[in-house]
């Protein structure tokens, strides 16, 4: 029963992983689930560089006495144009009335991370401004959906009343300013979190369509499109957001999800190296960059990164399994068992442990230990073809071995 590894990306519905958006906190889209259960796997090659420009032909020397050409004047190049540069998120504009300072106060804690005093400046900024100014919702909203007690993930607060009303608000607001693209994107936001992602990808494509480099929309919008399995049109917005945020760890992982989900593995690999060397001790770009080497069987790869994981977040049974089928494709079997067995212990309702260490255990020969994992597997997911195709298979190599 030979593993199959098959990609698992950080999901926005309730079956995956921590999925990050960039400027927020979130979740990503759907994927196959597989023996590889945890954040999205891929790599391979990365972008080709350009050519190299052919060398210039060198002219022949003048003949004794000749006089020589007056050598071509150099044509300076052009200078370098700047990086491109995230939209401004502030909402106040520095003209000092009170309305001002209570958005800048309001800009100033939610930049220090102090959501609630974000909540209470924006309230205030509400009450000082005329019933058309659209600044002081715009951070409400924002305030609100990064409260700790709202989680930023595709249908989590779909029952939160305090969400039901800010989405009343924003769609009567946006009905007589549809072109703001603060409203747009806390709109999509809005939605997201509600679940209802067809509208929130449309909210939030046309807040990028208004405002092209607003990171947070484009991050979100990406991670709407590949919750709605269209991973192909997220790139574009990723890797503009890329562009936005080059030494942003996020940044590089999300995109090298798409690139994994839409089969671009080489290009994948290539942003989850980047998002470790960007974020080194993060327990997750490991385990990414390490599950992308797997994909692409470079398996000392595979095991370098995804012990790197395990050692960095000893806790977290997915790290674990993955590792364990890395060390079984490496041909570690004994390694291979002791980390497939620790991950099952660290989650037991964890499908894909169960399968490495039963495929991990019929290659050792414990035939007894195969059949008990793939019948837990089994059990845990009745719905999942694998563990009657592992037991199939273990029951062909019992009666060869007979």
């Amino acid at each position: 029963m030979p593993t199959r590894p098959e990609p698992r990306a950080r999901g926005a519905l309730a079956a995956f992983g921590a999925f990050t958006l960039v400027g927020c906190a979130a979740p990503a889209p759907p994927s196959p689930a597989a023996r590889i259960a945890a954040s999205p796997p891929s790599s391979a090659r990365a972008r080709p560089s350009a050519s190299p420009s052919p060398p210039a032909s060198v002219p022949p020397a003048p003949p004794p006495g000749a006089t020589a050409a007056p050598a071509a004047p150099r044509t300076a190049a052009p200078p370098a144009s700047p990086p491109p540069a995230p939209a401004p998120t502030s909402l106040a504009r520095g003209d000092g009335t009170a309305l001002d300072r209570a958005l800048g106060d309001g800009d100033a804690a939610f930049e220090a991370g102090d959501a609630k005093g974000a909540l209470a400046a924006y309230e205030r900024a509400r009450k000082l401004a005329p019933a058309s100014a659209s600044a002081p919702l715009v951070g409400i909203a924002r305030a609100t959906l990064a409260a700790p007690d709202v989680e930023f993930v595709l249908g989590a607060e779909d029952h939160n009343q305090r969400v039901l009303a800010l989405l009343r608000d924003l769609k009567a607001a946006a009905s007589h300013a549809s072109d703001d693209p603060g409203l747009q994107r806390e709109l999509g936001k809005t939605l997201f979190v509600l679940g209802r992602s067809d509208a929130a990808i449309v909210a939030l494509s046309h807040a990028v369509q208004i405002s092209a480099n607003d990171l947070e929309a484009l991050s979100v919008l990406s991670v709407a499109l590949m919750s709605a399995g269209k991973s192909d049109q997220a790139l574009p917005y990723l890797r503009r957001a890329a562009e936005l945020a080059p030494n942003d760890a996020e940044s590089y992982t999300n995109l090298g999800t798409a690139l994994l989900l839409t089969a671009q593995v080489g290009e994948a690999a290539t942003a989850f190296e980047r998002a470790v060397a960007l974020e080194p001790n993060s327990a997750r770009t490991h385990s990414d960059l390490g599950t992308a080497c797997l994909t692409q069987a470079r398996f000392e790869c595979a095991v370098r990164e995804l012990t790197r994981a395990t050692e960095l977040d000893p806790v977290r049974a997915t790290y674990r399994s993955n590792l364990a089928h890395a060390l079984e494709v490496a041909g570690k079997l004994n390694e291979a068992y002791a980390s497939a067995k620790r991950a099952t212990e660290l989650d037991p309702k964890l499908g894909s442990a169960w399968l490495n260490l039963g495929t991990t255990a019929a290659k050792l020969g414990h035939f007894d230990d195969a059949r008990r994992a793939f019948e837990r597997a089994k059990a845990l997911d009745p719905t999942d073809p694998r563990p009657a195709t592992d037991l199939a298979e273990l029951d062909e190599l019992v009666r060869g071995r007979h």
